[in-house]
């Protein structure tokens, strides 16, 4: 996703984007509706998965 500079920035934001700072990270998902379509009486169909990361960094100072 794109990074945004502020969380009034990624709540107006159209693609999957994203908002860091000192407190924490927002992430804004936009899937598009383009995947296969629905059976009748199913409804939308829905996203096959998502998967999420965690990245830490690891300090070495003594």
């Amino acid at each position: 996703g794109t990074q945004q500079s502020s969380l009034a920035a990624l709540r107006e934001a159209s693609d999957t984007s994203y908002f860091k700072d000192d407190k924490g990270l927002w992430v804004k998902l936009v899937a598009s509706n383009t995947g296969a379509a629905a059976g009748p009486a199913r409804g939308p169909a829905a996203p096959t998965g998502l998967q999420v990361s965690r990245h830490i960094q690891v300090s070495s100072a003594r």
